[in-house]
């Protein structure tokens, strides 16, 4: 397995990515612009690379059953964007994503035990409100306050690899 450190500039990696390309998806939804497909496709491809990462450190059958859960959750995300810029009431689905960031520490906390459940979950209803905070910034064309919640999300991403190195440093 790797050092601790090489797990947690993995991850970060890897979560920054997944900020920065839902961030891109939020401004190509918004502008209707020519990258909006291929933005999609590449917060997909992330999805992947997260499952597979985990993969590394439990089992290619679990890595791809966290890869289902966070496609799931940017399907989710992507209704939310779709309904706010089409100035629908996204509540349903902010409901969804929420009930899928409960899904995901369930299944972290079972696959991996120093994982608590509580903990992760807090930290993925952080990246939540983060990312709805974004989107809402953008829907309203306050796009130097999106920066703030951009930042925010950054911070919100590397706590939850932080937080996930740690145990699996630690499995």
């Amino acid at each position: 397995m790797e050092n601790k450190t090489d797990v947690k500039l993995q991850m970060t990696e890897l979560w920054y990515t997944q900020v920065a390309l839902t961030r891109e998806v939020i401004f190509a939804s918004a502008f209707n612009s020519a990258n909006k497909k291929s933005s999609v496709s590449a917060l997909y491809n992330n999805q992947k690379v997260l499952g597979s990462d985990f993969a590394q450190y439990t089992d290619k059958r679990t890595g791809i059953k966290y890869e289902s859960l966070l496609t799931d959750h940017i399907t989710i995300i992507i209704k939310i964007i779709v309904a706010s810029f089409n100035h629908k009431s996204a509540a349903r689905f902010i409901a969804d994503l929420n009930f899928n960031a409960s899904l995901i520490a369930e299944f972290l906390h079972t696959t991996i035990h120093s994982i608590n459940e509580k903990k992760i979950k807090d930290l993925f209803y952080g990246y939540i409100d983060c990312t709805l905070n974004e989107i809402n910034r953008i829907v309203g064309k306050n796009y130097s306050d999106s920066v703030t919640e951009y930042n925010n999300c950054l911070t919100q991403g590397a706590n939850i690899s932080e937080y996930m190195a740690k145990k699996i440093g630690n499995h």
